[in-house]
């Protein structure tokens, strides 16, 4: 099978770590090219796995026109989109770009979208670019024009309810949102008391009011530190650099962004993981990485944590608004001994062992596959 992937390709853009992991599997089953966001900084390289082609501009209106003639006559069995809602841009660049699954299904490609996120989930007064109204009916058009795809795959189940009943969507598929790497514990490189912050910041994810958490953490336990990973969301540009710049505290570390080599000896160092997601518009990528790294997860109090803990992971959860809350929520967690942070941590890491990327891959590609032999069939009658 040869399958052309759509995605963004850029460190720190939208879901551009995971597309790597995802490529890295599917490069193992099928003929697959990425098309990819043009940068000077690609998260990878072409590779005896996938071949990379950086030929559409983020924020560009001709996207459409780029992606087309990048896989126009090269023979794909299908066009995947591995997206959010604000993969191509940050203006009207992005709905332009986002128009693109249509005009391919027009032209007669089999059109597959894998879609990390909906506006439904996400509290838009949280989120920094949000614009009232018109944000929300543009993400609702966007959704809509998604929905022409052979096939969508979300990794909510929630998501599924509200393609198919909001939208109409008829070919919606639950798939896992799978690791991030291999699922490795190694409790002998943890620092002692080492907080760690993973993520993109800057607009649903901020830390002003954990900086302050962690001052009044200090002044009860100085050992306990906070070490901070990550860079900035491309809507928040120098949002990390100006809080480190102002923060005077000697238990928070800022170490920016790391590359892919560096994110399990990052997360292996540390004691436990704390998520500041004010709200979500999708899984959560960094609490399945900790768990992937058998680490306790410290978030906040938000509908998708609360159904992780029904649906049995061990959550401490707090108000992202709150420093109070915040504060008790670490002194709790660092107030239990070594061996109970490493049964939580064993606990919530085998849930999702069994869900590594293979496994995504191959549901992926079995739904695909009956996708193309119906359409064969289809055409042959």
């Amino acid at each position: 099978m040869k399958i052309a992937m759509v995605t963004n390709w850029t460190p720190q853009q939208p879901v551009a770590e995971y597309s790597f992991h995802l490529a890295e599997a599917l490069g193992q089953y099928v003929e697959l090219t990425i098309i990819a966001d043009i940068s000077t900084n690609h998260i990878s390289e072409s590779s005896n796995k996938y071949e990379v082609m950086p030929v559409w501009q983020f924020d560009s209106h001709l996207t459409p026109l780029s992606i087309i003639q990048a896989v126009k006559g090269k023979g794909f069995d299908c066009i995947w989109f591995n997206i959010t809602l604000g993969a191509f841009g940050h203006t009207t660049g992005n709905l332009a770009g986002l128009v693109t699954p249509l005009l391919l299904k027009l032209m007669g490609y089999p059109v597959v979208i894998t879609l990390h996120n909906l506006v439904e989930g996400m509290d838009l007064n949280k989120v920094k670019f949000a614009g009232g109204k018109l944000t929300l009916y543009g993400a609702q058009l966007a959704t809509k024009l998604l929905t022409v795809a052979d096939l969508i795959f979300v990794l909510l189940p929630q998501y599924q309810s509200v393609l198919s009943i909001k939208y109409g969507a008829k070919n919606v598929k639950i798939v896992p949102h799978g690791l991030l790497g291999q699922p490795k514990i190694d409790l002998s490189m943890a620092l002692p008391k080492t907080l760690l912050s993973f993520g993109i910041y800057g607009t649903h994810k901020k830390l002003e009011t954990t900086l302050e958490a962690m001052r009044q953490v200090w002044q009860c336990d100085p050992e306990i530190k906070l070490v901070v990973v990550g860079g900035n969301n491309a809507h928040s540009p120098n949002y990390l650099e100006n809080l480190q710049r102002g923060c005077d505290l000697p238990n928070v570390e800022f170490r920016g962004y790391v590359s892919e080599d560096d994110v399990e000896p990052t997360f292996h160092q540390a004691s436990a993981v704390i998520l500041t997601n004010s709200t979500t518009g999708g899984e959560s990528g960094a609490m399945i990485q900790a768990c992937m790294y058998g680490k306790p997860v410290l978030t906040t109090n938000l509908p998708l944590f609360r159904q992780k803990q029904d649906e049995g992971f061990i959550l401490d959860c707090f108000d992202v608004e709150d420093p109070d809350s915040i504060a008790e929520s670490i002194l709790r967690l660092f107030g239990k001994s070594q061996e109970e942070l490493g049964e939580i941590g064993l606990h919530n890491h085998g849930l999702v062992a069994a869900n590594g990327m293979d496994k995504v891959v191959n549901t992926c590609l079995s739904q695909i596959e009956e996708l193309l032999a119906w359409k064969e069939s289809v055409l042959s009658t």
